[in-house]
């Protein structure tokens, strides 16, 4: 009894864990489940029985508490901070105009943001149209003249992090003897670690 109770405890664990919107719910459900089915879920899950949850240690914090760390804005608002205002040579014009047209952002960069530019002047203000009364961009602005877009959704999260990864890429790639390319070389760390933690 105290062995079942031990896997079935590891198993909640585990989905906790996961930090997934759905994690409430499944784990709920999972409650309610006989052993048979508890074991069911567990193969078509692909999660083995003896699950280990690692004790965490001191000031870890989990996927689904804290600052987000399953979000890809954070790390955008780092690298236009990056290529905006710390490094701004990094970018020429050609790039700020690409990075304010939405056809270009979703059919070449091929980031998904809701049929919205990445950056929009201040001039042109946080609503996504004239009917469209909500704010589509953040408030925060970048070398105080842009606005970032805010429009990124879970379901692509992944996505866009890979298309911004090669973003990146491609602008390390033109100078690899500008100052900022420590930074670059940071942000592509940050992006690739993304990926890696969030590609299962």
């Amino acid at each position: 009894m105290r062995e079942r109770y031990t896997r079935d405890l590891e198993m909640l664990l585990h989905l906790q864990l996961e930090g997934n919107e759905r994690v409430h719910a499944v784990v709920i459900a999972y409650k309610e489940l006989t052993e048979e089915e508890k074991i069911l879920f567990r193969l078509a899950a692909g999660i083995s029985q003896d699950v280990a949850v690692r004790p965490r240690e001191p000031g870890h914090r989990s996927r689904s508490e804290g600052n987000h760390p399953d979000k890809v804005q954070p790390l955008v608002q780092d690298l236009m901070k990056s290529l905006l205002e710390d490094h701004p040579s990094l970018l020429n014009e050609t790039d700020i105009s690409n990075l304010m047209n939405r056809d270009y952002i979703q059919d070449i960069l091929g980031l998904q943001l809701g049929g919205f530019p990445l950056l929009r002047r201040r001039e042109a203000g946080r609503r996504g149209s004239d009917n469209d009364g909500g704010s589509r961009f953040y408030a925060k602005l970048y070398a105080g003249r842009f606005h970032l877009c805010s429009q990124w959704w879970r379901d692509d999260h992944l996505s866009n992090a890979r298309s911004l990864l090669r973003f990146v890429e491609e602008i390390a790639d033109r100078d690899p003897s500008h100052p900022g390319i420590p930074d670059l070389e940071r942000h592509m760390k940050a992006l690739q670690d993304y990926i890696g933690r969030n590609s299962w």
